[in-house]
Protein backbone atom coordinates (compact mmCIF):
# COMPACT_ATOMS: atom_id res chain seq x y z
CA UNK A 1 0.00 0.00 0.00
CA UNK A 2 3.06 2.57 0.77
CA UNK A 3 4.56 1.25 -3.07
CA UNK A 4 1.44 2.59 -4.06
CA UNK A 5 1.18 5.70 -2.25
CA UNK A 6 4.89 6.51 -3.37
CA UNK A 7 3.79 5.72 -7.07
CA UNK A 8 1.06 8.18 -7.41
CA UNK A 9 2.96 10.56 -5.24
CA UNK A 10 5.51 10.77 -8.12
CA UNK A 11 2.90 10.95 -10.41
CA UNK A 12 1.47 14.29 -9.27
CA UNK A 13 4.57 15.67 -8.64
CA UNK A 14 5.89 15.17 -12.22
CA UNK A 15 2.31 16.07 -13.68
CA UNK A 16 2.86 19.13 -10.86
CA UNK A 17 6.35 19.80 -12.74
CA UNK A 18 4.45 19.55 -16.51
CA UNK A 19 2.01 21.81 -15.55
CA UNK A 20 4.51 24.68 -14.42
CA UNK A 21 6.83 24.24 -17.48
CA UNK A 22 3.60 24.70 -19.97
CA UNK A 23 2.11 27.72 -17.95
CA UNK A 24 5.72 29.40 -18.68
CA UNK A 25 5.75 28.52 -22.26
CA UNK A 26 1.97 29.74 -22.58
CA UNK A 27 2.73 32.31 -21.07
CA UNK A 28 5.45 33.64 -22.85
CA UNK A 29 3.79 33.43 -26.43
CA UNK A 30 4.66 36.59 -27.13
CA UNK A 31 8.32 36.77 -25.80
CA UNK A 32 10.22 37.92 -28.98
CA UNK A 33 13.13 35.18 -29.60
CA UNK A 34 11.22 33.24 -26.80
CA UNK A 35 12.27 28.97 -27.45
CA UNK A 36 9.62 26.78 -25.74
CA UNK A 37 11.43 23.75 -22.79
CA UNK A 38 10.33 20.58 -23.17
CA UNK A 39 10.55 18.01 -20.84
CA UNK A 40 11.47 13.67 -21.39
CA UNK A 41 9.86 11.67 -18.62
CA UNK A 42 11.03 8.14 -18.38
CA UNK A 43 10.35 5.11 -15.88
CA UNK A 44 11.95 4.56 -13.14
CA UNK A 45 13.67 1.16 -13.38
CA UNK A 46 12.94 -1.50 -11.14
CA UNK A 47 14.96 -2.33 -7.52
CA UNK A 48 16.90 -5.23 -8.86
CA UNK A 49 18.09 -2.85 -11.88
CA UNK A 50 18.20 0.28 -10.00
CA UNK A 51 20.90 -0.24 -7.19
CA UNK A 52 21.07 -3.72 -6.98
CA UNK A 53 24.42 -5.27 -8.44
CA UNK A 54 23.80 -7.98 -11.12
CA UNK A 55 24.26 -11.05 -8.48
CA UNK A 56 21.91 -9.31 -6.71
CA UNK A 57 19.59 -8.88 -8.79
CA UNK A 58 19.82 -12.58 -10.31
CA UNK A 59 18.82 -13.70 -6.99
CA UNK A 60 16.20 -11.12 -6.57
CA UNK A 61 14.41 -12.07 -9.45
CA UNK A 62 14.82 -15.97 -8.38
CA UNK A 63 12.79 -14.96 -5.39
CA UNK A 64 10.21 -13.00 -6.92
CA UNK A 65 10.16 -12.37 -10.48
CA UNK A 66 6.61 -10.82 -10.61
CA UNK A 67 7.89 -8.29 -7.74
CA UNK A 68 11.15 -7.61 -9.75
CA UNK A 69 9.03 -6.41 -12.56
CA UNK A 70 7.47 -3.83 -11.04
CA UNK A 71 8.53 -0.47 -11.64
CA UNK A 72 9.17 3.09 -9.69
CA UNK A 73 6.51 5.23 -12.06
CA UNK A 74 8.26 7.98 -13.37
CA UNK A 75 10.48 10.93 -12.91
CA UNK A 76 11.94 13.68 -15.08
CA UNK A 77 14.96 13.12 -17.70
CA UNK A 78 16.15 15.86 -19.01
CA UNK A 79 14.83 19.14 -20.43
CA UNK A 80 15.60 20.90 -23.09
CA UNK A 81 15.16 24.14 -25.46
CA UNK A 82 13.14 23.60 -28.66
CA UNK A 83 14.82 25.22 -31.22
CA UNK A 84 12.22 25.23 -33.67
CA UNK A 85 12.56 28.47 -35.86
CA UNK A 86 8.81 30.81 -34.68
CA UNK A 87 6.74 33.11 -36.69
CA UNK A 88 8.80 36.45 -38.21
CA UNK A 89 5.97 39.01 -37.54
CA UNK A 90 7.08 42.30 -39.12
CA UNK A 91 7.34 45.85 -36.60
CA UNK A 92 9.43 48.32 -39.06
CA UNK A 93 11.06 48.89 -36.35
CA UNK A 94 14.80 49.59 -37.57
CA UNK A 95 16.47 47.93 -34.27
CA UNK A 96 14.42 45.09 -34.78
CA UNK A 97 15.94 42.04 -36.10
CA UNK A 98 14.95 38.31 -36.85
CA UNK A 99 17.16 35.55 -37.69
CA UNK A 100 16.18 33.35 -40.80
CA UNK A 101 17.68 29.51 -40.05
CA UNK A 102 19.33 27.97 -37.06
CA UNK A 103 22.03 30.36 -35.57
CA UNK A 104 22.03 32.77 -32.76
CA UNK A 105 22.74 36.82 -32.06
CA UNK A 106 26.13 36.53 -29.60
CA UNK A 107 26.08 39.54 -26.90
CA UNK A 108 27.96 40.47 -23.84
CA UNK A 109 26.31 40.09 -21.02
CA UNK A 110 26.54 42.33 -17.50
CA UNK A 111 26.77 39.53 -15.54
CA UNK A 112 27.49 36.43 -17.71
CA UNK A 113 29.82 37.54 -20.14
CA UNK A 114 29.34 35.59 -23.71
CA UNK A 115 25.38 34.83 -24.47
CA UNK A 116 23.32 33.70 -27.47
CA UNK A 117 19.77 34.95 -28.14
CA UNK A 118 17.03 34.39 -30.85
CA UNK A 119 15.26 37.65 -29.33
CA UNK A 120 16.30 40.66 -31.87
CA UNK A 121 14.52 43.57 -29.95
CA UNK A 122 17.61 46.15 -29.28
CA UNK A 123 17.84 49.80 -28.71
CA UNK A 124 20.08 52.52 -28.28
CA UNK A 125 21.59 53.39 -24.88
CA UNK A 126 22.71 56.77 -23.59
CA UNK A 127 25.91 55.83 -25.49
CA UNK A 128 24.54 55.47 -28.29
CA UNK A 129 25.52 51.25 -28.18
CA UNK A 130 23.14 48.51 -29.08
CA UNK A 131 21.91 46.81 -26.05
CA UNK A 132 19.00 44.92 -25.32
CA UNK A 133 15.87 46.70 -24.47
CA UNK A 134 17.00 46.40 -20.34
CA UNK A 135 19.96 47.43 -20.89
CA UNK A 136 22.11 44.04 -20.08
CA UNK A 137 23.77 42.86 -22.61
CA UNK A 138 25.44 44.49 -25.58
CA UNK A 139 25.32 43.26 -29.49
CA UNK A 140 28.48 41.91 -30.47
CA UNK A 141 29.83 42.40 -33.77
CA UNK A 142 31.74 39.21 -35.61
CA UNK A 143 34.96 40.23 -33.68
CA UNK A 144 33.64 40.46 -30.83
CA UNK A 145 32.90 44.14 -29.87
CA UNK A 146 30.65 45.93 -29.31
CA UNK A 147 28.36 47.74 -31.76
CA UNK A 148 27.91 51.55 -31.00
CA UNK A 149 25.61 53.41 -33.49
CA UNK A 150 26.97 57.11 -32.88
CA UNK A 151 30.61 55.66 -33.48
CA UNK A 152 29.51 54.36 -36.44
CA UNK A 153 28.27 57.06 -38.17
CA UNK A 154 31.06 59.68 -36.76
CA UNK A 155 33.90 57.15 -38.41
CA UNK A 156 32.30 58.07 -41.43
CA UNK A 157 31.94 61.16 -41.31
CA UNK A 158 28.05 60.74 -42.28
CA UNK A 159 25.02 62.29 -40.46
CA UNK A 160 23.57 58.83 -40.06
CA UNK A 161 19.77 58.85 -39.52
CA UNK A 162 19.35 55.04 -39.31
CA UNK A 163 21.32 51.82 -38.78
CA UNK A 164 21.04 49.66 -41.70
CA UNK A 165 21.30 45.55 -41.74
CA UNK A 166 22.00 43.77 -44.62
CA UNK A 167 20.80 40.03 -44.67
CA UNK A 168 24.57 38.58 -44.08
CA UNK A 169 24.91 40.80 -41.23
CA UNK A 170 26.55 43.37 -42.76
CA UNK A 171 26.16 47.27 -40.92
CA UNK A 172 25.72 49.88 -42.90
CA UNK A 173 24.54 53.54 -41.51
CA UNK A 174 21.89 55.46 -43.84
CA UNK A 175 22.22 58.84 -44.36
CA UNK A 176 19.32 61.24 -43.53
CA UNK A 177 19.42 62.09 -47.50
CA UNK A 178 19.28 58.78 -48.24
CA UNK A 179 21.90 55.67 -49.77
CA UNK A 180 23.78 54.18 -47.53
CA UNK A 181 27.61 53.86 -46.18
CA UNK A 182 29.28 50.22 -45.12
CA UNK A 183 30.86 50.22 -42.01
CA UNK A 184 32.97 47.26 -42.79
CA UNK A 185 31.19 45.41 -39.88
CA UNK A 186 29.30 42.55 -39.88
CA UNK A 187 26.78 41.33 -36.63
CA UNK A 188 28.22 38.40 -34.43
CA UNK A 189 26.27 35.63 -35.35
CA UNK A 190 26.42 31.89 -34.26
CA UNK A 191 25.51 28.54 -35.57
CA UNK A 192 26.38 25.37 -33.34
CA UNK A 193 26.14 21.73 -34.42
CA UNK A 194 23.25 19.54 -32.62
CA UNK A 195 25.57 18.13 -30.12
CA UNK A 196 26.60 21.81 -28.93
CA UNK A 197 23.49 23.25 -28.91
CA UNK A 198 22.41 20.64 -26.43
CA UNK A 199 24.91 22.18 -23.96
CA UNK A 200 23.28 25.50 -23.75
CA UNK A 201 20.78 26.25 -21.32
CA UNK A 202 18.34 28.84 -20.81
CA UNK A 203 19.79 32.18 -18.29
CA UNK A 204 16.77 33.59 -17.95
CA UNK A 205 13.35 33.90 -20.79
CA UNK A 206 15.92 34.46 -23.83
CA UNK A 207 19.38 34.12 -22.69
CA UNK A 208 21.28 31.29 -23.72
CA UNK A 209 24.90 30.42 -22.49
CA UNK A 210 27.02 26.82 -22.11
CA UNK A 211 26.07 24.89 -18.96
CA UNK A 212 28.93 24.68 -16.07
CA UNK A 213 31.74 22.87 -17.79
CA UNK A 214 31.11 22.74 -21.29
CA UNK A 215 32.18 24.81 -24.19
CA UNK A 216 30.55 25.42 -27.72
CA UNK A 217 32.00 25.67 -31.26
CA UNK A 218 30.22 27.71 -33.59
CA UNK A 219 30.33 26.30 -37.10
CA UNK A 220 30.52 28.36 -40.58
CA UNK A 221 26.76 28.55 -41.09
CA UNK A 222 25.10 31.92 -40.67
CA UNK A 223 21.27 32.39 -40.51
CA UNK A 224 19.91 35.69 -42.28
CA UNK A 225 19.21 38.74 -40.74
CA UNK A 226 15.72 40.18 -41.37
CA UNK A 227 15.89 44.10 -40.27
CA UNK A 228 11.90 45.18 -38.95
CA UNK A 229 11.17 42.25 -37.98
CA UNK A 230 10.92 40.11 -34.67
CA UNK A 231 10.51 36.57 -34.21
CA UNK A 232 8.06 35.11 -32.15
CA UNK A 233 7.46 32.20 -29.50
CA UNK A 234 7.09 28.72 -31.90
CA UNK A 235 4.27 27.45 -29.35
CA UNK A 236 1.05 26.51 -30.75
CA UNK A 237 -1.68 27.98 -28.18
CA UNK A 238 -3.99 25.29 -28.79
CA UNK A 239 -1.83 22.27 -28.10
CA UNK A 240 -0.66 23.84 -25.46
CA UNK A 241 -4.06 24.54 -23.54
CA UNK A 242 -4.83 20.77 -24.69
CA UNK A 243 -2.28 19.58 -23.36
CA UNK A 244 -2.78 21.44 -20.54
CA UNK A 245 -6.37 19.94 -19.78
CA UNK A 246 -4.86 16.59 -20.05
CA UNK A 247 -2.10 17.45 -17.52
CA UNK A 248 -4.47 18.39 -15.11
CA UNK A 249 -6.82 15.64 -15.32
CA UNK A 250 -4.16 13.29 -14.46
CA UNK A 251 -2.95 15.47 -11.69
CA UNK A 252 -6.74 14.95 -10.09
CA UNK A 253 -6.38 11.32 -11.13
CA UNK A 254 -3.10 10.68 -9.16
CA UNK A 255 -4.28 12.62 -6.80
CA UNK A 256 -7.77 10.82 -6.00
CA UNK A 257 -5.29 7.23 -5.79
CA UNK A 258 -3.29 9.10 -2.79
CA UNK A 259 -6.47 9.58 -0.96
CA UNK A 260 -7.94 6.20 -1.54
CA UNK A 261 -5.29 4.48 -0.94
CA UNK A 262 -4.62 6.68 1.95
CA UNK A 263 -8.48 5.61 3.30
CA UNK A 264 -7.70 1.99 2.55
CA UNK A 265 -4.28 2.01 4.70
CA UNK A 266 -6.07 3.25 7.82
CA UNK A 267 -9.23 0.91 7.63
CA UNK A 268 -6.55 -1.94 7.50
CA UNK A 269 -4.30 -0.38 10.26
CA UNK A 270 -7.74 -0.24 12.41
CA UNK A 271 -9.14 -3.40 11.88
CA UNK A 272 -5.23 -5.06 12.52
CA UNK A 273 -5.84 -3.16 16.12
CA UNK A 274 -9.46 -5.27 16.37
CA UNK A 275 -7.93 -8.78 16.17
CA UNK A 276 -7.51 -10.41 19.38
CA UNK A 277 -3.96 -11.11 20.68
Amino acid sequence: MLYGIGISGTGAHIEGARMENLASNLANLRTPGFKRELMTLMQRPAESADILTDDEAAKFWEADPLLDRQGGGVHLSDIFVDTTQGALEQTGNDLDFALQGQGYFTLEHLNHGRVYRRAGNFTLNAAGEIVTQDGSAWLLDDKGKRLNFNQLAANLGASGSKLGIGPDGAVTVLGAQGGSEDTGRKLGLAAFAPEDERKLEKLGHTFLAPRAGETVAPVATRPQVRQGMLEMSSSDPALLMTEMVEVNRLYEANLRMIRLQDATLATLIGRVGELPA
